[in-house]
């Protein structure tokens, strides 16, 4: 994603720099802070790259049409509706994102009570409604007629590799863990754990079979 100028300002402001403060932390005068913040020159790549590290190094985050202070490094999720805390966490986060998808892995729907499947059903409905999809690899006991959602989001992973004790969600920047004893989620926002879980799933994913 591109920076604006509207995003630089907003940033600078959310952080209480002036423009010599920005300047000197992105290794830039305040005169060609300046410039690009009243529109006289355009940034080039490696200028705004600069800008956008000097702010993202002190916690700012630039997403689709704004910016915001990153959110603490881990977040916990508990209480009775855990579960469909953590699908609203992750829909919304895609809704403030150019990402489309969300991986989930670990998911055995056998083990579904009514208000866990009907919550599913839910979440899997508004994902279709604003064009967006999740992939998840389920447990190899599941059949065809125990899918929630379409059959194309859905693999079976092979018995060996399968792991139903700690269910996992990849979105966004966000990798999450299941801790079912403590009905709990643990997430961790951290843009590469995040993709490397990625390149994970997609090598499980490959190996798992197609339902059908």
């Amino acid at each position: 994603m591109i920076i604006s100028i509207e995003q630089i300002r907003a940033a600078r402001a959310l952080k209480g720099w002036s423009q010599k403060e920005l300047g000197e932390r992105a290794g830039l005068s305040q005169t060609a802070i300046t410039n690009i913040e009243v529109g006289k020159f355009r940034p080039t790549p490696q200028t705004a790259d600069s800008i956008r590290a000097a702010f993202e190094s002190d916690g700012i985050e630039f997403i689709q049409g704004g910016v915001r202070a990153r959110p603490s490094a881990v977040t916990i999720i508990q209480g009775p509706d855990y579960a469909q805390q953590i699908m609203d966490m992750a829909f919304a986060s895609l809704l403030q994102s150019e990402e489309q998808e969300i991986l989930v892995s670990g998911v055995d729907y056998s083990d579904f009570n009514e208000t866990l499947w009907e919550h599913v059903r839910s979440h899997i409905a508004r994902l279709q409604e604003s064009g967006l999809k999740q992939r998840v690899l389920a447990s190899p006991n599941n059949l065809s007629s125990d899918i929630i959602g379409p059959l194309s989001w859905h693999r079976r992973v092979p018995k060996d590799i399968f792991n139903a004790t700690t269910p996992t969600m990849i979105f966004t920047d966000h990798y999450a863990m299941m801790l079912q004893d403590q009905k709990e989620w643990l997430i961790i926002s951290n843009r590469n754990l995040a993709d490397n879980q990625r390149r994970v799933f997609n090598y499980i994913w490959d190996k798992s079979d197609i339902l059908s």
